[in-house]
């Protein structure tokens, strides 16, 4: 009786503990959102994120060609900066060779020397394409100071720009139709003026356009050089940086990495402590019925 008794108690326990723990693995395992998007939302969503309206106007957009990821952004990317250097010289041929090498070529140069200061100015066009990493490399050519870089957007008139001429292209189309009708010679010279002037605005335009293209796809740099001393000259920071200071680098990241693993552990604490807290009252009260069941003295007749 007496070990039935405890079975029955144990098995209270167990049964408890086993809620507790499948209580939290339900919480744990709970889906993060609680409906799916239809296919039709997914569709308007992503119409959206394109810029369009709905998504009808994306599909119409497709069909005929004229989406809006057509469109190339026109910048026009410049920049001016000043390099102190050790060797004016040296770091002169390796800047032309560089702008060289990349497809691009020498605008402007300069050069003045007087015995005591020597200065360089270099004006050079690159492709755009190069333009970041150009800047970074002279970086590493001496101490770049005063550095200006400028991003001008001429998108807007680009295709405006483009738009017209179509336009105008389409009456000159028609303005020569014209032309050919035309009986008398009075209608003729006023068709011939009028076809002049929409070629004349509409090479004005074109021209433009094509100016804008090369400004884009050439950027303008500007590099003033000037010769330092030695004792001037530009050293890496990472070379000045002795090893205290890289000791204290390391001693602060440990002590980051030591202060989230204390955070996580609480966090974990945090939420375990219920369920820690519930178990243990359970088992404390589990363990003074059993002990309170052994201490009893056993009935007459067992």
């Amino acid at each position: 009786m007496k070990k039935q008794r405890k079975k029955s108690v144990w098995i209270v326990v167990w049964i408890s503990i086993l809620i507790l723990l499948s209580g939290c693995g339900a919480k744990s395992s709970a889906p993060e959102y609680v409906g799916t998007p239809t296919q039709e939302q997914a569709k308007q969503d992503s119409a959206v994120e394109y810029g369009y309206e709905d998504n009808a106007s994306l599909q119409k957009a497709e069909q005929t060609g004229e989406t809006k990821n057509q469109i190339t952004l026109m910048i026009i990317k410049n920049a001016s900066f000043s390099l102190q250097v050790k060797d004016l010289s040296k770091v002169s041929t390796v800047i032309t060779d560089e702008v060289l090498s990349i497809g691009g070529f020498i605008e402007h140069a300069e050069l003045n020397d007087d015995g005591q200061d020597a200065s360089a100015m270099i004006v050079c066009r690159i492709p755009s394409i190069h333009f970041e990493s150009f800047i970074q490399e002279m970086g590493t050519l001496g101490r770049i100071r005063n550095k200006t870089v400028t991003a001008q957007n001429v998108t807007e008139e680009y295709y405006d720009n483009e738009s017209h001429i179509k336009t105008m292209e389409k009456e000159e189309e028609i303005l020569r139709g014209f032309l050919e009708k035309t009986g008398t010679i009075d209608e003729m010279l006023k068709v011939e003026r009028e076809l002049g002037r929409v070629r004349g605005e509409m090479e004005v335009l074109k021209g433009r356009n094509q100016y804008l293209s090369a400004l884009v796809s050439l950027s303008k740099v500007e590099i003033y050089l000037r010769q330092v001393r030695e004792t001037n000259i530009y050293v890496d920071p990472q070379e000045e940086m002795g090893t205290m200071e890289k000791a204290w680098e390391g001693i602060l990241y440990s002590m980051r990495s030591i202060l989230r693993m204390v955070k996580g552990f609480i966090i974990v604490m945090g939420y375990l402590f219920p369920y820690l807290l519930i178990a243990g009252v359970v088992l404390g009260i589990s363990y003074k019925i059993l002990k309170r069941k052994s201490k009893k003295p056993p009935h007459e007749g067992e």
